[in-house]
C-alpha cells in the first residue's frame, strides 16, 4: 500500500520559506529569496535599496550590456520615479519593462 501523502508530492519541487537553499531547483532557491540590502552614493547621499536575488542578478546583467555602472543606473532610475514610488519598487519595475520590452540583456 502507497502512503498518499508520498504519491502526490513525489514529483513536485520542495518549497522552503525564508529562502532555504534546500530545494531541487535553484530557479525555485533564487524566487524565495530575501531581499539583500546594498548601499549606493547617487547625487552626492547615500541611500541602500533591497532587492531579492533574481532582481540583484537582473539589474546586473542589464547594467553590463548596456555598458553603465549600477550607481549611474540607479541615479537615472531616481531621477525617472519622482515621489510615486520607492526607489527598490522603481528598480524591480525598470528591470520588469526592460525584460518585457527588449527580452533582456
Amino acid at each position: 500500500m502507497t502512503d498518499r501523502k508520498d504519491a502526490t508530492t513525489r514529483d513536485q519541487p520542495v518549497v522552503h520559506d525564508r529562502g532555504a537553499r534546500d530545494t531541487h531547483s535553484s530557479e525555485v532557491t533564487t524566487l524565495a529569496s530575501r531581499p539583500v540590502k546594498r548601499s549606493f552614493s547617487i547625487a552626492g547621499h547615500r541611500t541602500s535599496i533591497s532587492l531579492e536575488a533574481a532582481f540583484w542578478e537582473a539589474f546586473r546583467e542589464l547594467c553590463e550590456a548596456d555598458g553603465v555602472a549600477m550607481a549611474q543606473r540607479l541615479a537615472e532610475i531616481d531621477r525617472a520615479r519622482g515621489d510615486q514610488s520607492g526607489l527598490s519598487g522603481a528598480v524591480r519595475v525598470w528591470v520588469l519593462a526592460r525584460y518585457r520590452n527588449a527580452g533582456g540583456p
